[in-house]
């Protein structure tokens, strides 16, 4: 899953069809790796073929899970910064659309219920509270931020 950030207050999100649920749904763009790629090499061919941008810097932002009760789904969130244009040809069987959307937007799209893919929503959610709060390229970088709110320790509920 990436996180493209073309300015410190904007991130580019892809609609497209989904034909699990048979809509058109709003979300990060995302991709599997080829197997020759290593995950940062499939995050840049995903973001050219989704987004037609390229990343000069990309970094791992972590790896979460989807209903780890239940799947074994992990995917690793990666952010890519700097980007330029590039065209590389997608498999998507239906074409993407591309929106650059502001940060301060995520919220009010997850509680529309524009943005509810499962992996996006919360992901949008800590990149909104992450990079709003100290844009990229601004002193300290988002993905270190990321980190500490990822890492954060949980404290359990008192029982009073």
């Amino acid at each position: 899953m990436l996180v493209a950030i073309p300015d410190p207050l904007h991130v580019l999100l892809v609609r497209e069809y989904a034909v699990g649920i048979e809509k058109t749904v709003l979300g990060l763009p995302k991709g599997g790796a080829e197997p020759h790629e290593d995950y940062l090499q499939a995050a840049q061919h995903e973001l050219c073929e989704e987004v037609g941008m390229r990343a000069a810097r990309l970094s791992e932002l972590g790896e979460l899970t989807l209903a780890p009760g239940h799947l074994c789904h992990r995917y690793r969130v990666v952010l890519a910064e700097q980007l330029s244009s590039c065209q590389l040809v997608g498999d998507e069987p239906e074409p993407l659309e591309c929106l650059r959307v502001p940060l301060a937007q995520i919220p009010d799209l997850v509680a529309r219920g524009e943005l509810n893919e499962a992996r996006a929503a919360p992901t949008g959610f800590v990149c909104c509270l992450v990079f709003t709060s100290s844009p990229p390229g601004n002193g300290a970088h988002g993905h270190e931020q990321w980190r500490s709110v990822s890492g954060a320790r949980v404290a359990p509920l008192s029982s009073a």
